[in-house]
């Protein structure tokens, strides 16, 4: 059955997709082997992802009106020269070019094979099904970083980048995959052209203003919890942990991220999403504070709560999404939430790095609090709002 190889690949595919061999050095790597500056290092890191944010819609457009797989094997050839380029250049306008390629790519990527698994799915109880498919994805991607970057600051321990090196070999073998695809025809294609069909699809989300509600507040907790992603390599360098151990930590944080993506089906039915996005900012709220104390020994601990949050969230969101969306819309639908969140991510990480330059960690940590504290009360206020899954 198509439905069951359509799902088979996605895992596979995402397994060695999501390979995060560059993950817990690419911080490092950019400002000690490139010598770059940390807001070179963070522009370069995050523009493969903000800029997609600007290709999000349109890509998933395409994907709805040509083809998921076809659009999605594209974007991971793209994709794989920007982390490719790293092996061969070192010039920050030169890599700069690429990850623009890469940015285009990981939009391409965004949403087009959920939809084709989504869309292979047997009408009967697809949502509730897709649901808990999408949350073993999710464990499925974090299981995929947990083996990689346990090694990953060993290859760069034998040579700074041989990390890119195991990656661009992954993402080949994620691609090959991907050939296997079962294509899917949906049951009303659309005959608009990619523009109007964007704009059809912006006028549905818009109709269900608790999705928007829900769309806007995951764009806020974004701004906070990548911006505390970024932070954390900086920020532990600065107490003098080791570079080795970068790699456990990493770890740890995709172990604990899939846990909060198996268990996101089971509070999703139970409890508003709301109530649950404003638990999920407690937390990354929690993690920041420990993290203000400064003390080595208790970096896998201030981890544990916002890693529950980075699997959980996330996953809501499409869950939700793909529920209130008609099915020849949902490549774009959720390529319009992943640009809320990549809009998010672009202005976070851009701006942790420049604020490294300017000031010490634990006074970028100081600010990255009150942030948090501040982008708390809208999730506050929307606790008066219900979404059960």
């Amino acid at each position: 059955m198509r439905y069951h190889r359509n799902v088979y690949i996605w895992y596979l595919t995402t397994f060695f997709g999501y390979a995060a061999f560059i993950l817990p050095i690419w911080v490092i790597f950019n400002t000690e082997y490139l010598g770059l500056s940390n807001t070179e290092a963070f522009i370069l890191g995050v523009l493969p992802y903000g800029l997609s944010s600007i290709f999000e819609i349109p890509t998933g457009a395409w994907a709805d009106k040509y083809g998921r797989a076809r659009i999605y094997q594209l974007g991971t050839i793209l994709y794989l020269l920007s982390v490719g380029s790293y092996v061969v250049l070192s010039g920050f306008f030169p890599l700069l070019i690429f990850q623009i390629l890469g940015g285009l790519g990981h939009a391409m990527q965004s949403g087009a094979p959920e939809a084709l698994v989504h869309d292979s799915l047997p009408a009967k109880d697809k949502d509730e099904v897709y649901s808990k498919l999408h949350g073993r994805k999710i464990a499925i991607l974090f299981t995929g970083r947990v083996a990689t970057v346990l090694v990953s600051g060993y290859l760069y321990s034998i040579d700074p980048k041989l990390p890119f090196i195991a990656a661009v070999v992954a993402y080949l073998i994620g691609l090959a995959i991907s050939l296997f695809f079962v294509e899917v025809r949906l049951e009303s294609p659309t005959e608009n052209s990619s523009f109007a069909h964007m704009k059809e699809t912006i006028k549905i989300m818009r109709s269900k203003p608790l999705l928007v509600r829900l769309t806007a507040l995951v764009g806020l907790y974004s701004l906070i919890s990548e911006a505390l992603f970024s932070f954390y390599q900086p920020y532990f360098k600065s107490i003098e942990v080791d570079i080795g151990e970068f790699g456990i930590f990493y770890a740890i944080i995709s172990a604990f991220s899939i846990v909060g993506a198996l268990t996101i089906t089971y509070f999703a039915k139970r409890y508003n999403a709301f109530l649950i996005m404003f638990v999920m900012m407690l937390a990354i709220l929690f993690t920041l504070s420990l993290m203000l104390l400064e003390i080595p020994q208790l970096m896998y601990l201030v981890i544990i709560p916002s890693s529950i949050a980075f699997g959980f969230l996330y996953t809501l969101q499409n869950t939700i999404t793909q529920k209130m969306v008609t099915s020849q819309h949902q490549a774009t639908a959720l390529s319009i939430a992943s640009l809320v969140r990549t809009a998010g991510l672009l202005v976070s990480v851009i701006v942790v790095g420049v604020l490294l330059d300017l000031f010490e960690p634990h006074q970028v940590n100081q600010l990255l609090t009150i942030i948090g504290v501040i982008l708390l009360l809208p999730f506050i206020a929307s606790l008066r709002q219900k979404i059960v899954v």
